[in-house]
């Protein structure tokens, strides 16, 4: 990682491993649960032997960590990319977001590698979505020195204004805008229709948003028939 001149991209590399958490999905594992195993030293323990949260400690976590980051992350992370500049093992160049040349910027095809259509989607909507460290006084998985304007600097910034929703409790759902919650979901579980046919939970959730659809539309149309 000696090869990573900015301190911001160094420290969002090293973020990456709670990151998987977001693709469990009913239907198939990420390596999330391995990087736990790495954290809490329990790669080879049996279910009877494992740490405790007391057991562990950060030094520990701090050693499993950076095991994880040598032995399975980083590795194999910029070898499984497609441009030639960054398809080697321990490559660390996909990780310079400094490089405005480089083909994870520059690649316009649909199935770009840094897939370019989200990060615009993320500053030109604008929903955010980034993983930025905590305020000071509080306790933050991702560095301080990773803030949104480090992520802004990868797509065009087009927009000032984040949204107004205040972000510390849900929303109160009406019968005109229900909530609905899948039971032990995940990240957007309710998207996948392999999840739906693997968990009865997700598909009532699934069918009930399809009524609502349906519900919705319908008012529309007859609202334009008048």
């Amino acid at each position: 990682m000696q090869e990573v001149a900015h301190n911001h991209d160094f420290m969002s590399a090293l973020a990456r491993g709670p990151y998987p958490w977001l693709g469990n999905q009913f239907s198939y594992n990420t390596s999330f649960f391995t990087f736990c195993n790495y954290i809490e030293n329990a790669l080879n323990a049996a279910s009877t032997n494992l740490p405790s949260e007391d057991d562990v400690g950060v030094d520990k976590a701090l050693e499993g960590y950076a095991k994880w980051w040598k032995e399975v992350k980083l590795p194999n992370y910029g070898a499984k990319d497609r441009y030639p500049e960054s398809n080697t093992t321990n490559s660390t160049g996909c990780f310079n977001t400094y490089n405005a040349s480089s083909p994870i910027f520059t690649d316009t095809t649909p199935s770009n590698v840094m897939n370019r259509q989200w990060l615009w989607m993320t500053c030109n909507e604008p929903f955010g979505n980034w993983k930025a460290g905590a305020p000071p006084g509080n306790p933050s998985l991702v560095s301080r020195l990773i803030t949104t304007d480090y992520w802004q600097i990868q797509p065009v910034e087009r927009n000032q204004r984040f949204g107004e929703r205040e972000a510390q409790s849900p929303l109160q759902g009406t019968e005109q805008v229900p909530v609905e919650i899948v039971p032990g979901g995940g990240h957007v579980s309710d998207l996948s229709t392999k999840n739906g046919k693997l968990n009865a939970g997700v598909k009532e959730v699934q069918d009930r948003v399809l009524k609502q659809l349906i519900d919705w539309v319908k008012e529309w149309s007859e609202n334009q028939q008048r």
